[in-house]
């Protein structure tokens, strides 16, 4: 998604799904299924990172990271729900600011954690490296168990079992969707 280009919204509520987890995990697979299926808009900080030409470095990362919320907050200001990726939310205090975000924008969050044990992420992380099969060219065995290391529960999220086929994922995930649209109209 270059400039801010987006299809109308699909409902008058507007949301934020947010896969969540370690590298590795299975988000971005989940986040392009769902966007997919739900013809809702794709905002991936990753593809920022590729589009802005940034540095597989601190900088890069930092820019990308800025005009992803940017884009993330104007998007919700112009009444579109977005499904986002590229963001493991391993901290409490990163899930708290977006959703302090979409609450500005009277948007709501639909965290759904992908819990995948941290070999299987790892293994998933060496296979795309090797494959050059995901845009992020940081992403290492030693990030994985890094990230999991810090990474804390989270108590708003629904859990989704990381080691299901993708198939089984995507309903599963299209399913929490459902439920959240039908609860919180």
């Amino acid at each position: 998604m270059s400039e801010l280009t987006l299809a109308p919204a699909p409902l008058q509520a507007r949301w934020l799904i947010v896969p969540m987890g370690p590298p590795g995990a299975g988000k971005s697979r989940l986040a392009s299924a769902l966007a997919r299926t739900l013809g809702w808009p794709l905002l991936d900080r990753d593809a920022i990172r590729v589009e802005l030409g940034a540095d597989w470095n601190d900088a890069g990362k930092a820019a990308a990271e800025a005009l992803w919320w940017r884009r993330i907050g104007s998007a919700l200001h112009a009444g579109y729900s977005l499904i986002l990726d590229g963001k493991c939310f391993t901290r409490r205090q990163q899930r708290e600011a977006l959703d302090a975000l979409a609450a500005d924008c009277s948007a709501r969050v639909l965290w759904l954690w992908i819990d995948v044990p941290v070999a299987v992420a790892a293994a998933r992380v060496s296979k795309d490296a090797a494959a050059q099969a995901h845009p992020a060219r940081d992403r290492t065995p030693g990030l994985v168990h890094a990230l999991a290391a810090a990474f804390e529960v989270p108590h708003s999220a629904l859990r989704l079992d990381g080691e299901a086929a993708p198939a089984v994922l995507l309903q599963a995930a299209l399913s929490a969707v459902a439920e959240a649209l039908r609860e919180r109209k």
